[in-house]
């Protein structure tokens, strides 16, 4: 992952961008949260020059489902409506950050959705100027000197501009009559200067002009917000995910593979189906690791089950063809560990990673009551000597592997031939002192 220099780009090219859905979010980036005070706090520190953080954006090498910029209303019809979603393969992002110069928000989202809201008029955000405002000298002052607060309401005491008014000016091309026949049309000019003589108007048009070209010169300034631009291989993408929990959201690779399948395959739905109805809480990770074993067993060749396998090789078919199955699996394994007193809740399970072994040993099988002596000696000494060799304190997919090929070969009669493979389970509780 290759950092370039930090960048710059005004307000106008995120609004642009984002309608021209060339910025848009990972799918199974959080929703959209900020509350109307934190936009005003916001375009508050934009015209006062306050630095409001960089933006991080991503060009993704591999498929992913994306989806747009929260637009909804905050409240009322169309507020829970899902969000468009977007399925690309590889080629086809690839083909959009070259040709239309694609970028995936990896870090900035309320930010950014706040600036589009505002700009573009889905949410109210007015600048209130200042009562005692120099009229002499008014092409003099910036925005800054001119604005006394940032809010959801015009004034009626005050000369207001809404900021999406100043956008539609600027898209529209309007000039100073235009401009003059909006402001006639607000609260402040009805309130105010409804009973004045026109001559009297002049000055506080003036003003109002003023503050929508100064806002106007704010969205097109080019070192308006930072950012900047990450090229991104698949596993670099999980891991920056999976370290940037500044706000407490525990993203993980099967986030990061959700959103891959979400078109073919929706993994929060099966998961939340699962849980509905069973009293177990479901290890997303262990029934992908889980599907990863049982397809490569399948298709051949080297079995692999760490993230870049499954980022890269699982496809939504093998999840359909695998998800049900697997997941009884889980399921009938927890509950034979309960059953002969292994553990005595899901809780107990000394490190969920050993379930994974045994879901393919059962897998092998018709069932666990169809389990010789042989076979449940070779499982409790498994269990146990696992458990004080400590060897999944690591959670090293090697151990896992190399366990599933064991109770594999378990399963059907056959010796286990991986070389130094029982001498690995030698103890390391050797004294009190260690337990």
């Amino acid at each position: 992952m290759n950092d370039t220099q930090s960048q710059t780009e005004s307000l106008l090219d995120i609004v642009k961008g984002i309608r021209s859905q060339t910025i848009m979010l990972p799918e199974f980036q959080r929703d959209f949260r900020w509350e109307l005070e934190q936009t005003y706090d916001l375009f508050d520190s934009l015209m006062r020059d306050i630095f409001i953080g960089t933006i991080i954006y991503g060009k993704p090498s591999f498929g992913m489902t994306l989806r747009e910029i929260d637009q909804r209303p905050r409240k009322g019809k169309g507020s829970n409506g899902p969000l468009a979603t977007y399925d690309y393969s590889t080629a086809e992002i690839s083909q959009k950050i070259q040709t239309q110069n694609l970028r995936v928000v990896l870090d900035g989202q309320q930010r950014l959705t706040s600036i589009y809201r505002a700009i573009l008029g889905r949410d109210s955000v007015y600048i209130v100027l200042k009562d005692d405002i120099d009229r002499e000298n008014i092409s003099q002052l910036t925005l800054e000197e001119m604005v006394d607060s940032v809010a959801g309401e015009e004034s009626a005491t005050s000369i207001s501009v809404k900021i999406s008014d100043a956008f539609g000016a600027e898209a529209s091309g309007l000039d100073d009559e235009d401009l003059n026949e909006r402001f006639a049309q607000s609260r402040y000019a009805i309130k105010q200067l409804s009973d004045i003589e026109e001559g009297e108007r002049k000055p506080a048009e003036k003003i109002y002009r003023r503050a929508v070209r100064k806002l106007i010169d704010l969205f097109k300034q080019q070192k308006m917000v930072a950012y900047y631009m990450l090229d991104m291989s698949l596993d670099k993408f999980c891991v920056f995910f999976e370290r940037s929990n500044s706000r407490g959201i525990q993203l993980n690779f099967t986030d990061i593979l959700a959103a891959k399948l979400y078109h073919g395959f929706n993994l929060r739905k099966k998961i939340e189906e699962f849980e509905s109805q069973s009293k177990l809480k479901l290890n997303r990770e262990i029934i992908v690791r889980a599907i990863a074993y049982i397809s490569g067993s399948e298709r051949g060749g080297t079995i692999s089950i760490d993230k870049k396998f499954i980022l890269e090789q699982l496809e939504a078919r093998d999840f359909q063809t695998h998800w049900d199955k697997t997941c009884t699996l889980y399921a009938e394994s927890l509950h034979y560990l309960m059953s002969q007193h292994y553990i005595l809740s899901q809780e107990w399970m000394p490190s969920e990673n050993m379930v994974i072994p045994l879901m393919i040993f059962r897998h092998q099988l018709k069932g666990f009551d169809q389990i010789n002596q042989e076979q449940r000696s070779f499982l409790e000494y498994w269990y146990w000597a696992s458990i004080f060799a400590n060897r999944y304190s690591g959670s090293s997919n090697e151990v896992i592997i190399s366990d599933c090929n064991a109770f594999v070969q378990l399963a059907r009669g056959e010796r286990i031939n991986a070389r130094g493979y029982f001498v690995r389970m030698r103890s390391l509780i050797t004294e009190p002192d260690d337990l």
